[in-house]
């Protein structure tokens, strides 16, 4: 658990904030993050989500003490690593072509890590809206991959961007999932 957080709020779906599917429960919930596809599209979505060969998932949740941040973090093991960088890849791309600016860098995962955060609205003129506007919610995504093993983390960040708390978060998921006698 990240230093100064505790459990946070129930991961979607009722999963409380700390648990863990077996494969045949993680392929259903990615089947049911189809954003709104039907017919042929749809049925080429499951048809994909079927080959990448998910074997299970991992969830938690975190909120810091202060309440100003909440972060989900997802392990995803797959059998295949080509998958897991194709995964990893399908999920970069539509955060580029949504115009969220990069995020920090997890320098030691410079080649299998990404980050976005939310765009800021536009500041308002009018200096009532000014105190709202800086207690507006921010957010940040990142992912990273090592072998079969995806890690994916987002956040609800209010009073101040805790991109690099997130980006770190990240890091430390990965580290933890490596071969026993590497993790340092």
């Amino acid at each position: 658990m990240p230093e100064g957080c505790a459990l946070g709020a129930d991961v979607e779906e009722g999963y409380g904030t700390d648990h863990e599917v077996a494969a045949k429960e993680a392929v259903a919930l990615f089947k049911r993050l189809d954003n709104g596809l039907y017919g042929k599209k749809r049925r080429a979505y499951e048809k994909g989500v079927d080959r990448l060969g998910i074997q299970g998932m991992a969830m938690r949740s975190y909120a810091s003490q202060d309440e100003d941040l909440h972060v989900e973090a997802f392990v995803l093991r797959m059998k295949d690593k080509g998958k897991v960088r194709e995964f990893f890849e399908l999920r970069r791309e539509p955060a580029g072509l949504a115009g969220l600016a990069e995020g920090p860098e997890i320098e030691a995962r410079a080649g299998n890590a990404a980050c976005f955060v939310m765009p800021d609205p536009e500041r308002p003129e009018d200096a009532e809206e000014e105190g709202r506007w800086q207690d507006r919610p921010r957010g940040t995504a990142c992912s990273a991959y090592d072998g079969e093993v995806l890690v994916s983390v987002t956040s609800a960040e209010v009073g101040g961007p805790h991109t690099e708390a997130v980006a770190d978060l990240v890091e430390k998921q990965l580290r933890h999932i490596e071969p026993p006698g590497e993790y340092g």
